[in-house]
């Protein structure tokens, strides 16, 4: 987790943080990010390099492989119709 200094414009509050406007506050860069991108603070100092880009994890890729060869097996049987269900009373 990396924290980064913000300056409040507003007050902020929730049951895990309060604050006020006009204070320094040091957070984790997303809190960060949601305040200054709704305009409610600005960065102290340097603007940190915030990526927007997340690398993928070699679970996705499996993942994402399995789902390749599920889809490319299902394309080659034919889809049947629905078994129709005979009721046991029968119309006579």
């Amino acid at each position: 987790m990396r924290i980064v200094k913000i300056k409040m414009k507003t007050t902020a509050a929730s049951p895990e943080y309060n604050y006020p406007a006009g204070s320094v506050q040091s957070t984790d860069i997303e809190t960060a990010e949601a305040f200054v991108k709704g305009g409610y603070a600005e960065y102290v100092g340097k603007k940190p390099m915030i990526t927007t880009e997340i690398p993928e994890s070699t679970e996705d890729k499996a993942v994402e492989e399995r789902e390749t060869a599920a889809l490319e097996t299902a394309g080659r049987f034919p889809r049947r119709g629905r078994k129709k269900l005979q009721s046991k009373g029968g119309r006579k």
